[in-house]
């Protein structure tokens, strides 16, 4: 309770400190355009365009479809058996692969051309890439002491945000524009990936399954996250058997250290570990740890995407 207790006073006092900077409440200009380095290509452009989805077959219409072949053998083999069979097995296996990629496509999306894989993979071998980064938390407390006072003095409607919504937002931006980083590969498939996000939050243990996390806003996260179901349960059966392409621990220190976390999930593409809130010895300024393991050997891109989610967290007024 004493520890809590002196964290809420030092919050308070940052708090304060921030209310009277100057020009406290505004980015400064080259922040508010990205034009911070190397991420700034990674914030600004998309390498992925949703893929439009069809109407999902019902399932009279999948048995019609997977029907097909049989017809095709009972015509073909008025003429020739031999020729039949080799026709229905030739048939069957495609209308198998379109029902199966038709159901999929209810989960995931398809990559765009051009951007299946990336060639720097392809002479680094195959493992997975971790990186580590701390986050200065100055432009996260004023975007939310920002939108507090916005809600209080506009009577702008919504839950509270809070900085895990800020987490799921800025990974989910950077899963969209890095696709091929979290891509699902299957045999005679097209590459298809996902932005679902799981959150798992270790003060409250509950966890948290967000759809399609780069199409919604960090205020849709946050009333999501008011009515959602606290079990993370998949939505549909292909949902389950697909999973999400990332998780997020929440992982606060105790009262007797400071521990940087890393957590390497093999059959889940990116896994993100968040340690406590700290306050910086020199600057007395609060900051986050976080460690990132992407199941990917391209380098150059678990930078940039790591570099992206430090900017996006330190200056959330890039998320909307």
């Amino acid at each position: 309770e004493k520890r809590s207790a002196a964290l809420k006073m030092d919050y308070d006092t940052i708090y304060r400190a921030l209310e009277t900077m100057e020009n406290g409440n505004n980015v400064s200009e080259n922040r508010r355009h990205g034009k911070i380095g190397r991420a700034q290509s990674v914030v600004t452009s998309s390498l992925a365009t949703r893929h439009l989805l069809s109407v999902p077959l019902s399932l009279e219409q999948e048995g019609a479809f997977l029907l097909v072949p049989l017809l095709l053998y009972k015509i073909i083999s008025l003429i020739s058996v031999r020729l039949g069979s080799l026709l229905f097995v030739i048939a069957s296996l495609i209308a198998l692969r379109s029902v199966i990629l038709q159901q999929l496509l209810t989960v995931l999306r398809v990559m765009p051309s051009g951007k299946e894989q990336n060639t720097n993979e392809l002479t680094t071998g195959n493992g997975a890439t971790t990186c580590h980064f701390t986050v200065d938390l100055k432009g996260v407390l004023r975007f939310l002491a920002n939108e507090k006072e916005a809600k209080n003095q506009l009577g702008r409607s919504g839950s509270e945000i809070l900085m895990s919504h800020i987490l799921v937002r800025s990974v989910g931006k950077a899963m969209g524009q890095l696709p091929h980083l979290v891509s699902r590969k299957y045999p005679t498939l097209p590459a298809l990936y996902s932005v679902d996000v799981v959150l798992h939050d270790h003060n409250t243990k509950h966890s948290y399954w967000v759809s399609d996390a780069d199409e919604m806003s960090v205020q849709d996260i946050a009333d999501f996250f008011t009515v959602a179901d606290p079990l993370a349960a998949p939505k549909s059966l292909w949902q389950s058997v697909v999973g999400a392409s990332c998780h997020i621990f929440t992982t606060p220190d105790s009262d007797l250290s400071q521990v940087d976390l890393g957590l390497n999930l093999r059959d889940i593409p990116i896994t993100v570990c968040v340690s406590g809130i700290r306050l910086e010895t020199d600057t007395k300024s609060p900051s986050l740890s976080v460690a990132i393991n992407i199941q990917s050997t391209d380098i150059e891109s678990s930078r940039m995407f790591a570099e992206a989610i430090q900017q996006l967290i330190q200056f959330p007024e890039m998320l909307e």
